[in-house]
């Protein structure tokens, strides 16, 4: 492919770029580290798109050394210093260590970025030289002169945003971007496979990757046209050598290969006592000895619904007889719609606000009255949740796709069942969470059905949450199986032909339903709200304690017992009604 260079020298011009930041530590009440640049392409010109290159001899930090951060690109929003930048070539990223100062908006920006409103750092940059490559422009020399603070980072669904002036791009440039990135990615696969293949044994060349891209082969339809070529690779078309290289290139997180390496004398190690060394030091959480401990994120890389043939359930053996799943309940306040906040490291205040202040109509020269906005705060603290199983030996240290995903689905499952039932119904003592059905009744809207459920009783629920101003976002019921069967069976008049509850729907909100409720305070009762008010956080990592005494040992088992902290909260009770008796009496 023909190359034109291009030398640009002292472009007056700032170029800007803004990424979704990585907080990667907040070291003490002022400081942060944060990414704040990497190589995503940025469409520059039409069909166009510019990379910076990330290696020592292209990027010049020199001159962010020493200085300010802004907020938002305006230079009289001063809000705080770098006292450190570096560059990680190994994740093609520059990072900053900054102090942020005293002021009103200093003190805010910092908050916002610790709770993680704001993630936006934008770049101002010069471009020294670059060298074009077809539609990429390979920016090999540029120098770093601000970083800012940006609350509206434009392209988050990449990675990376861009902090720019709209101007005449229209959205067939968006999506010819957007296709143009999808190919960069489709590319850095095919280089990824190609390299993998070439360490088995079986050379490729250049002409033979370039040939791959402009026929769109996938990695898939790559790996089988090469290693299909050579008979000494012993190559069937089953897909397990297919998904072993995926998996070795992705870098995935293995709780098998993490379990065998604890039952082995060398302990864990490769990848996943990498991933958790780095959680270690940046959360400060400790590990015990004969333990795991598995960052959330890790997990939810190949995280599973159970029951979902679509969704991981067909992966699982036909000969693994032992392994075929209990029915269980599903979780559901996730499904409804609650606000999820992981890897927490300590105890988090949530400001409430209470009361408003007033605003009122004053005659010219009248004084306004003095009028005060209530706050207060909901704390997160830890909670925790433990749950024990046991497995065989000859199972833990399998290394089978079948066995990893039934492992990560048990763990996950029980931890999950438990954290959902104590947002519904935990008591708030003996170390439980609070659940919505034990908030006193002054915090939360009441309805009593009194009898046979009605329709004006369904409608009441919407009435009781839209008359505190708590019908903001989308509203949904959680309710039991037979409550929500007893709905669809009882009519709304007389002469309507229609039902309480149509589908998996009564008065225009979904119904979820579990069986988690039974045997409870809850059981057959009604709740119905905006489950974004449902704060459900967890801290640090999921521990996976193992257990080989000698008893398990002589039956070729091990105990694991997986252990997470978690709490649920409550931001605004009034944004939810309950029953206060059964909904299918």
């Amino acid at each position: 492919m023909p190359k034109s260079h291009r030398q640009r020298k002292n472009r007056d011009d700032t170029s800007r770029r803004t990424i979704a930041a990585e907080l990667v530590r907040s070291d003490d009440d002022s400081t942060v580290t944060v990414s704040v640049s990497s190589e995503a392409p940025y469409e520059r010109e039409e069909g166009v798109f510019e990379v910076l290159v990330h290696n020592s001899k292209s990027v010049d930090l020199s001159r962010i050394r020493k200085g300010h951060v802004l907020y938002n690109h305006d230079a009289t929003k001063v809000v705080g210093r770098v006292l450190d930048v570096w560059l990680d070539e190994a994740k093609r990223k520059v990072y900053a260590k900054l102090r942020f100062g005293q002021t009103q908006l200093a003190r805010e920006t910092l908050q916002n970025i610790r709770d993680k409103i704001l993630n936006g750092f934008s770049i101002g940059y010069a471009i020294r030289h670059y060298v074009r490559e077809g539609a990429r422009m390979l920016v090999d020399r540029w120098i770093i002169s601000e970083i800012s603070v940006t609350p509206t980072p434009a392209d988050l669904a990449v990675g990376v945003g861009r902090s720019h002036t709209p101007n005449h791009h229209t959205a067939r440039r968006q999506i010819t971007m957007q296709t143009d990135q999808d190919s960069f990615k489709r590319e850095a696969g095919l280089r990824k496979m190609a390299a993998i293949i070439n360490q088995r044994g079986v050379s490729v060349s250049e002409h033979q990757i370039q040939d791959a891209i402009r026929n769109n082969l996938d990695d898939g339809a790559f790996l089988r046209r090469h290693l299909a070529e050579d008979p000494s690779q012993n190559f069937s078309d089953n897909g397990d050598v297919l998904d072993e290289m995926r998996r070795s290139t992705r870098q995935e997180f293995s709780l098998c290969r993490a379990l065998s390496g604890a039952l082995s004398r060398e302990g864990v190690t490769g990848y996943e006592a990498e991933v958790m060394q780095e959680h270690c030091a940046k959360t400060g959480q400790r590990m015990a000895a004969d333990s795991i401990l598995i960052p959330f994120e890790a997990l939810g890389q190949r995280s599973m619904l159970a029951g979902s043939y679509g969704a991981g359930g067909s992966t699982v053996a036909t000969d693994m007889g032992a392994l075929i799943p209990k029915l269980d309940p599903m979780p559901v306040v996730e499904q409804a719609g609650a606000t999820l906040l992981r890897g927490l490291t300590a105890p988090t205040s949530l400001p409430r606000h209470t009361t408003a202040a007033i605003a009122e109509w004053v005659a010219e020269a009248q004084e306004v009255s003095k009028s005060t906005p209530g706050t207060d705060d909901v704390m997160l603290t830890p909670h925790g949740l433990a749950c024990y199983s046991e497995v065989s030996r000859q199972l833990a240290i399998t290394s089978s796709i079948d066995v990893e995903a039934f492992l990560r689905q048990e763990l996950l499952r029980r931890l999950n069942l438990g954290i959902d039932k104590a947002a519904l119904v935990g008591s708030g003592v003996s170390g439980t969470p609070k659940g919505l059905f034990s908030l006193a009744e002054a915090a939360i809207n009441v309805v009593t059905f009194g009898g046979a459920p009605t329709w004006a009783k369904i409608v009441e629920f919407g009435g009781e949450v839209e008359d505190q101003d708590g019908a903001n976002g989308r509203l949904s019921w959680i309710t039991s199986a037979p409550v929500k069967a007893k709905w669809q069976a009882t009519t709304k008049d007389s002469g309507s032909g229609m039902f309480l509850a149509e589908g998996d729907q009564a008065n225009g909100s979904r119904i979820h339903v579990t069986s988690q409720l039974r045997g409870t305070d809850g059981e057959d009762r009604v709740l119905f709200g905006d489950f974004s008010q449902l704060v459900v956080s967890t801290f640090g990592a999921l521990e996976v304690l193992v257990d080989q005494s000698s008893a398990l040992h002589r039956r070729g088992l091990i105990g694991l017992t997986a252990l997470v902290h978690a709490d649920v909260a409550v931001r605004q009770g009034k944004a939810f009604a309950r029953s206060s008796d059964k909904g299918n009496q």
